[in-house]
């Protein structure tokens, strides 16, 4: 539970102040106290007056915040948690899922809230749902239409409330709604444990150098859920979880697809921290002969990439580039899911759970 440090002065029945009539009628409220013997009954009065409301600010700093609030002397911490439980205070409480509307055709100024007051950007969409609503454990489902965006979103924390963030294109026709970047970045950017899931795009990160460029990327113990998503060209990587981030399927149980229609340095980096990269049993097509520069998979400082049981159609084959890399403890398993894609055998580590991935 969060700590209120301030409590109200005097504040028991019977307390040894003078009453309400009596205060009003004070001239010294009016002139303040003057030099001399002072009422006790007049100060616990004006004390106790001041706390309560100082206590009832602290304390819906903390209900509406879950904050601490704390008599430690920093004025601007308390005024910072003061405004968010002011931003906590006036959000939409929803009783039911909502779905928010994005089009190409769209107007950020819009509420997003149908498909006729669409707003524009993926980001404006985001921004409504983690700023305006009060999800009480529902979902928000972002709905975008067909269309070209040159711009992700980048989702950083939960939704108030505890409900998931669903962004939906066109699960039947994904390459009907990309998302292909003008500047270096990534397709969705997603930290501070949020919880999304993406279903029925097109993603195109071909902007930037180094380690930017990135469809997915997840850290800081995000967590994405994808299913029908065409990968395109990424100047770094596909997919990226590190630090306590992972991603995986819709639905392991009933082998979800995903296609590869462009290259990358690496399809999955599941990098230090822990990064998680679960794949099992998704059906994965490969189109034309992409190629992975820097491998197929990078695995490094305890990142975990699961391929067991993956479904490569046409063959792994159609891909060039090397299978794997393994660094500082990286952990690959391919367990029924035979060579990752590559043309080249991959290298470093040791492979897990009886596969072949070299």
């Amino acid at each position: 539970m969060p700590t209120n440090d301030f409590v109200v002065f005097g504040g028991q029945t019977g307390a040894n102040v003078m009453s309400q009539s009596s205060y009003l009628a004070l001239p010294a409220r009016l002139t303040g106290y003057q030099t001399g013997i002072a009422s006790s009954q007049q100060l616990n009065k004006t004390w106790r007056q001041s706390s309560i409301i100082s206590a009832m600010i602290a304390q819906f700093i903390v209900d509406k915040t879950g904050l601490d609030a704390l008599d430690d002397g920093t004025i601007a911490t308390l005024e910072a948690r003061f405004i968010q439980a002011l931003g906590q205070a006036a959000r939409i409480p929803m009783t039911t899922d909502l779905n928010l509307f994005v089009s190409t055709t769209g107007n950020d100024n819009n509420t997003g809230t149908s498909s006729g007051a669409a707003v524009q950007t993926l980001q404006r969409a985001t921004n409504i749902a983690q700023q305006q609503y009060d999800t009480q454990g529902h979902n928000i489902i972002i709905t975008v239409a067909s269309g070209t965006y040159s711009a992700g979103a980048t989702i950083n924390g939960q939704l108030v409330g505890g409900g998931r963030l669903l962004y939906v294109g066109n699960t039947a026709s994904p390459s009907s709604v990309v998302i292909n970047l003008s500047t270096a970045g990534s397709c969705f950017a997603v930290s501070g444990a949020a919880r999304i899931t993406i279903s029925g795009f097109q993603l195109i990160a071909s902007q930037g150098s180094g380690q930017v460029g990135i469809c997915i990327n997840t850290s800081t113990g995000a967590t994405v859920q994808f299913d029908h998503i065409n990968f395109g060209t990424a100047a770094y990587c596909q997919m990226f979880a590190g630090a306590g981030a992972s991603i995986f399927p819709t639905n392991f149980a009933a082998a979800v697809p995903y296609s590869i229609v462009g290259g990358a340095q690496y399809h999955v980096v599941a990098a230090s921290g822990a990064g998680t990269i679960n794949l099992q049993s998704m059906v994965v097509t490969i189109t034309g002969s992409p190629n992975f520069s820097g491998a197929f998979a990078w695995m490094d400082g305890a990142g975990y990439f699961n391929a067991a049981g993956v479904t490569w159609s046409p063959s792994p084959a159609a891909a060039t580039g090397p299978r794997h890399l393994i660094t500082n403890g990286g952990v690959l398993i391919t367990q029924g899911g035979g060579n990752l894609p590559g043309s080249v055998p991959g290298t470093g580590g040791t492979t897990v759970g009886g596969g072949f991935a070299g």
